[in-house]
C-alpha cells in the first residue's frame, strides 16, 4: 500500500511495474477501535473503509465496506458514513 499522496497504480494499465494497487488516504485509532480509509486502483477504482476492534493479541475486522466516493478527512468520512454511501465488501459486514 502506498503512503498518502504517493504514486500508486490508479488504472489497470500498468505503466510502472511494481507500484502498489492501493494507496492509504488516512486512518485513525482510539483505545477500542482503529480504521483505515484507502483507495484501490484498477478497472474498478474505488475507496474502502475497514474498521478493526483492538484486542489482545490481535485486531478483529468489524466492518469492511467500499464506495465510489472517497473522503479527504475525518469529517468528510463521517458524512459518507452518515449518508450510507458504502457497500459491504463481504455479506457478514452488512
Amino acid at each position: 500500500m502506498a503512503d498518502p499522496g504517493q504514486e500508486f497504480q490508479l488504472t489497470d494499465v500498468i505503466l510502472k511495474p511494481g507500484l502498489p494497487r492501493r494507496r492509504l488516504l488516512f486512518g485513525g485509532v482510539n483505545d477500542q477501535k482503529c480504521f483505515i480509509h484507502y483507495e484501490t486502483g484498477g478497472i474498478g477504482h474505488f475507496y474502502s473503509l475497514v474498521v478493526f476492534k483492538m484486542g489482545s493479541p490481535a485486531l478483529t475486522c468489524t466492518w469492511a465496506v467500499y464506495t465510489d466516493e472517497g473522503a479527504t478527512d475525518l469529517p468528510g468520512l463521517r458524512t459518507l458514513v452518515a449518508r450510507r454511501r458504502f457497500t459491504p465488501m463481504f455479506p457478514a459486514y452488512r
